[in-house]
């Protein structure tokens, strides 16, 4: 299909209304309101099958009814993707050196982190007057190196236990969880499956995390898909670690768009910190005890 029109003649809709949002059509029409949305280059057909023949039917490519409730989405989004990755999981051998290489790869990027914020660090006590963005980082620079500590640590648990296992959780991951990619009323359905793949199922909630965490109750969310699809210690260990790590800021910008990304920057961290504490205390001494497993 080339248009919109191409869609509405399709399912026999006419045209009241066309609000373009973005890389979407909200179209009111006499049968109700619908989104409609292009598809990209990446041919879903085989995906869409899969997901038929594993019984998870709550997706759509291109069009249904419009819903804008945020915290109900949030927690149908959670729990559809906890079906989702329940309905396709299977275990994938893994060896030795492929953990090693993923742990050394996440291990180096931490290190050179740390020594590009500590460079940034002494950058900005060496000078004498230094712009808003800057204050603003140096004044909560320690959140950063406590997050990439962290991160460490966490990545270091993770690898004492992925090191000593045979095989690995896999399953068809959505990736690209956001609130805009989940419509629907009585029947929900999650759209935009362009990214979909393979892969832990951290990754679903790390995308999440990363595209909503200002508008969404992580936690909460967090401790719904638990009970739903339950992880293995070494998959929070993997998640942990990556919601800690800092994005690598580059302070390039106009004022106002660099301000703006290091407050984001720290508003995440902040968030990340206070969600992970009560899964994993600092006083537990590396004991996870609300998930031991």
């Amino acid at each position: 299909m080339n248009s919109v029109k191409d869609v509405l003649e399709k399912y026999n809709y006419r045209i009241d209304k066309l609000t373009l949002n973005n890389n979407i059509r909200i179209i009111d029409s006499p049968s109700g309101k619908f989104v409609v949305k292009k598809r990209k280059n990446k041919d879903t057909r085989e995906l869409f099958r899969c997901l038929n023949s594993r019984g998870f039917d709550n997706y759509l490519d291109y069009i249904d009814e419009v819903h804008d409730d945020r915290a109900s989405r949030a927690n149908d989004i959670i729990l559809l993707d906890s079906l989702l990755h329940n309905k396709t999981a299977f275990y994938k051998s893994i060896s030795s050196e492929e953990v090693k290489a993923f742990y050394e790869e996440k291990t180096d990027y931490i290190e050179s982190l740390t020594k590009y914020y500590d460079n940034i660090r002494l950058v900005i006590e060496e000078q004498q007057f230094i712009p808003p963005s800057l204050y603003l980082l140096i004044r909560n620079i320690s959140w950063i190196f406590r997050s990439l500590d962290a991160s460490k640590y966490f990545l270091d648990k993770w690898y004492d236990e992925e090191s000593k296992k045979s095989s690995r959780r896999l399953c068809l991951i959505h990736g690209n969880l956001e609130l805009d990619h989940l419509i629907g009323t009585e029947n929900r359905f999650l759209i935009s499956w362009d990214n979909a793949r393979v892969d832990s199922p951290i990754y679903d909630l790390l995308t999440f995390y990363n595209n909503d965490f200002l508008n969404v109750p992580f936690k909460t969310l967090l401790a719904l898909y638990l009970k739903n699809n339950p992880l293995t210690s070494e998959e929070l260990y993997l998640l942990f670690s990556l919601m800690l790590i800092p994005d690598k800021l580059e302070l390039n910008k106009e004022e106002v768009i660099n301000t703006k990304e290091v407050y984001y920057l720290i508003e995440k961290l902040i968030a990340s910190n206070k969600i992970i504490s009560d899964y994993h205390p600092a006083n537990s001494n590396g004991e996870n005890n609300k998930h031991k497993k």
